[in-house]
């Protein structure tokens, strides 16, 4: 892979049996079943920590964040993209709109797939209970992640979060 150069590294790990079988379709490298607040791997192992769109899948952020400075080098860095809601009552009923209504349909329509639009039908269920970003960020600062920060990427569909794990003092 490009990002990772010459002599890196990519693993994936996913709870699923059924997730872990459809990466195997598009990726070659080592795959591991697990959950976010449990790797299966050894401390201070990776220099990127990155998940997508499956956040607010976890059952405690704070533990999955630990977690995941647990297995980062001092230095490594953590990057999450999530699903955004705004908070505006305007903001929010258009999203909800083109989440729920819009996409679903366009899915079907471009894939003449039940189980496709089925999927994005539930994708809306999941992105309303998003957690917001303040509380990501909260929690990445309690785990011991340096500088957490937000950032909104596409207003009503994505936010990205980044931390990184601090290097140890030098005499």
């Amino acid at each position: 892979m490009k990002a990772v150069g010459p002599t890196g590294r990519v693993f994936g790990c996913d709870p699923s049996r059924g997730m872990l079988r459809e990466a195997r379709k598009n990726f070659s490298g080592p795959l591991s079943r697990g959950i976010a607040e449990q790797l299966p791997f050894k401390s201070e192992q990776f220099d990127f920590v990155t998940m997508g769109i499956a956040l607010r899948h976890v059952a405690d952020l704070v533990a999955t964040f630990r977690e995941y400075l647990r297995v980062l080098r001092p230095g490594g860095k953590l990057w999450i993209l999530e699903s955004h809601v705004p908070k505006s009552k305007v903001g929010h009923a258009l999203t909800r709109f083109v989440w729920a209504q819009v996409v679903p349909g366009m899915t079907y329509l471009s894939t003449r797939s039940r189980e496709a639009k089925l999927l994005m039908d539930y994708y809306w269920d999941t992105i309303d209970k998003c957690v917001e970003p303040e509380v990501i960020v909260a929690a990445l600062q309690e785990a011991g992640f340096e500088a957490p920060k937000s950032q909104l990427i596409v207003p009503g569909a994505f936010c990205e979060y980044s931390g990184t794990r601090a290097k140890p003092a030098t005499a």
